[in-house]
């Protein structure tokens, strides 16, 4: 297991790579100096846990984390964003709509078909940025020093993925009004909602 982190100790903070995790604990390799007993924030992304180091050796630490995680979780390339599956599954639903449309189904008519048409193309383009977006925060997420410089920023590539991800649903939906109710991002429903457009 190789996994890029983030430990903030007393001495401050500093780039690790996560080698082995359970739900209890995890043993690292950390780029500045630990002690056992020092009290610790082990970051990944928008997880964290704390935690105290049980012992240390040749650049490499055990951590006991106060509180169980999901390594699952932790060991994901991507946390919180669109998966792949979802992702794929979203294109699915845009080309069947588009070929809905171009098979005459839709009652429409011309105007609204055309229309259907380019909203499935439009949320076909959206969710291919959202992927390219989300292999880029990949990519940067497995450079521990860029983690530690930038890890705020890859937070919000994590949310601007998942804002994407959501846009293209409320686009191909048959209700858009009830697809912005099903967003959990608060800040991105309050903006689709403003002033003059009434959502459910």
């Amino acid at each position: 297991m190789i996994l890029s982190a983030v430990v903030q100790s007393p001495r401050g903070t500093a780039a690790a790579t996560i080698r082995n995790l359970s739900s209890s604990g995890a043993m690292v390799e950390v780029s500045s100096q630990l002690s056992p007993g020092d009290e610790i924030l082990l970051r990944r992304r928008s997880l964290e846990v704390r935690g105290v180091v049980a012992w240390c050796f040749d650049g490499r630490a055990g951590i006991s984390f106060r509180d169980h995680i999901v390594v699952s979780k932790w060991a994901a390339r991507q946390n919180g964003a669109c998966t792949q599956a979802q992702v794929d599954q979203a294109v699915a639903i845009a080309r069947a709509t588009l070929g809905s449309a171009r098979s005459g189904e839709s009652s429409h008519g011309k105007r609204n078909l055309e229309q259907d048409v380019l909203n499935s193309r439009l949320a076909e383009e959206i969710l291919l940025i959202a992927r390219i977006i989300d292999q880029l925060g990949d990519e940067l997420a497995e450079d521990s020093l860029v983690v530690v410089r930038h890890g705020q920023s890859l937070q919000q590539v994590d949310v601007t993925v998942q804002a994407l991800g959501h846009i293209a649903r409320i686009i191909i939906a048959e209700d858009p009004h009830a697809a912005i109710s099903e967003i959990g991002m608060q800040a991105l429903v309050a903006r689709l909602c403003r002033k003059s457009i009434a959502c459910a």
